[in-house]
């Protein structure tokens, strides 16, 4: 069988020497919970064959059960270059596990993970035996509403707005040979006026009398470069760039970036990467883009796939997806409820498609569905803030997670909590604090006013933009814990969903869109152009997110099918914008 998703994960991040490890594995449920006991991280007592990097509700991962399976195993035994085994280190990289997961190697424990969505890397060196690994991992999912997970459902099927769910690997696994001392992390931040960019260096082990020097190149040929000696393993480089080219969605033009970590005149290490230079920023009403006022003209984009559940069958389909956002007019989507894996950001990067990033939430308050958030918030922003695309990160989600904020003190002061971790994280981007209404600290003053009316649509902004609150023709709060307007850009972060469904307010198969349906394409195309449009004669208005790029299983509200075809021509849809 063909080895599925071959391309490498990290564009952003590329070593030479990497073993991609997708392809077919062992893997057996658990429901019993025996396997610890019976000790199956010692050697192969699997039954059944998965195809990773696929979950195994999917019809893709060649299993396709939907049903509860809490407990599951995954082994496969591996063969490495001998020179990994001497000459440096060996790093296994997860890129997400759903939702708990713990590793053996050669039937010792390696490592144990926490979260769906962020990434999962171990040092498994000292566990190789003579290049050879049995890896085994046990993995656990439930339906706890305090793990984050997003739009995934905990009841037996998908319905209303929650979807099928994911469980174990649904990213690409890897191996990845370093040097004794390695290039951890780099946090890129670009500048203007002069314009560069700032780099922020973690190195992993011991570098004797060594530097880190960064070579910038446009279109391959080198235009700027720096150096610096690194002190307790950190080091932080500024580079100027002369007459540089600033990305857009308009002109998304990216440079290349070289890093090499040098002992004596020794090469180390090397990688490589590559950045765009823009800035974005907030100024009254308005977003800046590279100091110039913008729209944000976006589409909602769930992020699901045909067969894959969560994983796309090839890097072509994600590509795909960009191409088509930008094909039906919009400049940028709002990745709703997950974080998506790295390739999809790379593709918004090099094709020019403005993001806001997201975090899968967890629908219940408690100690540890807080803990649990920030944690794992904090490893994919570490992951996803070196890509241009993205302008703004969105930790909250209509108080998933914190549904009594609107009178709760403790769900108000983490609410607080997570939008100024994220700026401090993060200062180079905006914050969303909860998007869609109840905030109390955010860049950006987002709604969700599902009307299918466009007079109404217009009363909503007209009241919001005047008085700084919407308390006449919107029923959520837009403010609690004594916030208020402070003059933030406002951008309509969902709004529209409707469906093409002729004849049927409430299908008996339970598929559904928001209000009334449309009766046909023309008429889907009208509605969608009457309410963008009530937005867009609103000069005081910074963006919009339209609900939604496809159909996800019952939710039919897409302007795309669930296997990318159009509901109405392209052109229809962009020509309104």
């Amino acid at each position: 069988m063909d080895i599925p998703r071959t391309e490498h994960p990290r564009p952003d991040f590329k070593r030479e020497k990497w073993m991609n490890l997708n392809g077919s594995w062992n893997f057996s449920f658990d429901d019993e919970d025996k396997g610890t006991r019976e000790k199956w991280f010692c050697k192969n007592r699997l039954e059944n064959k998965i195809l990773v990097p696929f979950a195994f509700q999917s019809e893709k991962s060649g299993i396709g059960q939907k049903g509860f399976h809490d407990i599951f195993w995954y082994q496969r035994e591996i063969e490495v270059p001998r020179e990994w085994t001497f000459n440096g280190r060996i790093l296994l990289h997860i890129g997400a596990f759903d939702y708990h997961g713990i590793l053996w190697i050669n039937g010792a424990k390696a490592s144990e993970h926490f979260g769906g969505y962020s990434p999962w890397t171990i040092d498994v060196t000292e566990l190789f035996t003579r290049g050879k690994a049995n890896i085994v991992i046990r993995g656990k999912d439930s339906q706890d509403k305090s793990q984050p997970r997003g739009k995934q459902s905990w009841e037996p099927e998908s319905s209303g707005i929650m979807y099928t769910r994911v469980s174990g690997i649904w990213q690409t696994i890897w191996l990845e040979h370093v040097p004794f001392c390695y290039i951890k992390s780099v946090h890129v931040v670009p500048f203007l006026n002069p314009d560069g960019i700032s780099l922020d260096f973690q190195l992993s082990g011991t570098l004797p009398k060594g530097k880190i020097i960064a070579t910038v190149l446009e279109e391959g040929r080198e235009i700027a470069k720096g150096e610096a000696l690194p002190e307790q393993n950190k080091a932080s480089i500024k580079i100027e760039i002369p007459k540089a080219k600033r990305w857009s969605p308009e002109e998304p033009f990216l440079y290349g970036l070289h890093f090499k970590v040098l002992s004596g005149t020794k090469l180390l290490d090397e990688v490589q990467s590559y950045t765009g230079i823009r800035t974005i920023e907030r100024k009254g009403r308005e977003l800046l883009l590279n100091e110039k006022p913008i729209r944000f003209k976006s589409v909602l984009d769930q992020g699901y796939f045909p067969g894959g559940i969560y994983t796309a069958e090839t890097g072509e389909e994600i590509k795909k997806d960009v191409e088509l956002i930008k094909k039906l007019g919009f400049n940028g989507a709002r990745k709703h409820q997950k974080p998506e894996e790295p390739l999809y950001y790379y593709w918004c990067d090099r094709l020019g498609l403005l993001v806001w990033g997201e975090m899968g939430n967890a629908w219940e308050f408690t100690q540890e569905s807080c803990e649990a958030l920030e944690k794992q918030w904090k490893e994919v922003m570490r992951r996803d803030w070196n890509h241009p695309c993205i302008i703004a990160w969105v930790p909250l989600n209509e108080s998933w997670g914190i549904p009594e904020v609107e009178n709760a003190t403790e769900q108000q002061e983490f609410m607080v909590k997570m939008a100024r971790l994220t700026r401090e994280m993060d200062p180079s981007r905006l914050v969303v604090d909860n998007s869609g209404w109840r905030h109390m600290d955010t860049d950006i003053i987002d709604l969700h006013p599902y009307t299918g009316d466009p007079e109404k649509m217009k009363q909503i902004l007209e009241e919001l933009v005047n008085t700084g609150d919407a308390k006449e023709h919107y029923k959520p709060k837009v403010w609690v814990g004594g916030a208020k307007d402070g003059g933030q850009p406002i951008v309509i972060s969902e709004y529209g969903g409707i469906a093409i469904k002729p004849g049927e307010e409430k299908p008996e198969n339970g598929s559904w869109g928001y209000g009334k349906n449309a009766q046909n394409p023309e008429e889907l195309v009208k509605r969608f152009c009457e309410l963008t449009k009530s937005i867009l004669d609103n000069p005081s208005i910074a963006g919009y997110c339209y609900t939604q790029l496809t159909d996800v299983e019952q939710e039919q509200n897409g302007l795309l099918h669930f296997d990318r075809t159009p509901k109405a021509p392209f052109k229809d849809f962009a020509s309104c914008q």
